[in-house]
């Protein structure tokens, strides 16, 4: 008996990355971000207030194209069970984006035109004497595309393009065009000559 309660508590105690979905009350779920309520009203998806209905529409949606709604959170997007793409290029992401945040089902992403130069739960690097592995995947994306600022990562994004190089990484140049994602940096960059 006393191991049925250590796999029980076991299992009660194991922590996923992705946020759990929310559990939908009566067919509808609370979705705490105005930005994205806003975002999808105007998209025609039907709220009681700042509650979801979760009808067909919501269960079946694969992709959302949330350009410019003003995001600078992706909470809520978990609301959607099938979403596996999502566009949020041109919000109010800053400095840093989670991917860690971003519901389990999403495999491809457009983070261009926000200012985002650290990404984290993508790929780790530890370059210490005693790492066993210099380079550890968390989440791989079938797409990814950068904004241009992207290119100030010297850690994360080069280790995730080693460990994923089937995955599809694209950055934004200088003209704002998506090219495929290398290392190689003009020289001098005008930001790197304080």
């Amino acid at each position: 008996a006393l191991s049925v309660v250590l796999i029980a508590l076991g299992s009660a105690c194991k922590k996923s990355d992705s946020p759990e979905p929310p559990k939908p009350e009566n067919g509808k779920v609370a979705i705490e971000n105005p930005a994205l309520v806003t975002a999808l009203k105007e998209q025609g998806f039907t709220f009681e207030g700042d509650q979801l209905v979760q009808n067909d529409k919501v269960k079946n949606a694969t992709t959302l194209d949330l350009t410019g709604a003003n995001l600078n959170s992706v909470k809520g997007l978990e609301a959607f069970p099938a979403l596996s793409e999502v566009n949020l290029s041109n919000n109010k992401f800053a400095r840093e984006f989670d991917f860690g945040a971003l519901p389990a089902t999403v495999k491809s992403v457009n983070l261009s035109g926000n200012e985002l130069y650290d990404f984290k739960n993508l790929a780790t690097t530890d370059y210490s004497d005693n790492a066993q592995e210099p380079y550890k995947l968390i989440r791989r994306f079938d797409k990814l595309v950068l904004p241009a600022t992207a290119k100030y990562n010297l850690d994360v994004l080069p280790a995730y393009v080693k460990l994923a190089p089937d995955s599809n990484v694209q950055m934004l140049n200088a003209q704002g065009v998506a090219e495929k994602y290398t290392t190689l940096r003009e020289v001098p960059d005008a930001t790197l000559l304080l």
